[in-house]
């Protein structure tokens, strides 16, 4: 295998590819009060700073995921979401 050949198979991990779930290091509780590691898209979430956290019982959820994107590797992951609000499409990078 020379240096192209091998470059090239190590651009893969590179690659931006669509997932059907997102699993995080630490849980989070979603709208429906269930603590998981996993989220999907549909799933409704709270977004504050640009930053996932736990929804709270009294505050209605702000985002709801519409499709989530990650590096083959694993290092980078996007969600593309709608702002409950705004019905506005969001990227928050995790």
């Amino acid at each position: 295998m020379d240096f192209e050949e091998l470059s090239n198979a190590l651009n893969v991990f590179d690659l931006e590819v669509k997932l059907n779930a997102i699993w995080l290091k630490e849980p989070i509780v979603k709208n429906n009060h269930e603590k998981t590691r996993r989220i999907a898209s549909g799933d409704l979430i709270q977004i504050e700073n640009n930053n996932l956290v736990d929804c709270q019982p009294e505050k209605n959820p702000t985002h709801m995921v519409l499709e989530l994107f990650g590096k083959i590797n694993n290092t980078k992951f996007r969600i593309i979401a709608c702002n409950m609000e705004t019905i506005e499409h969001e990227e928050i990078k995790l």
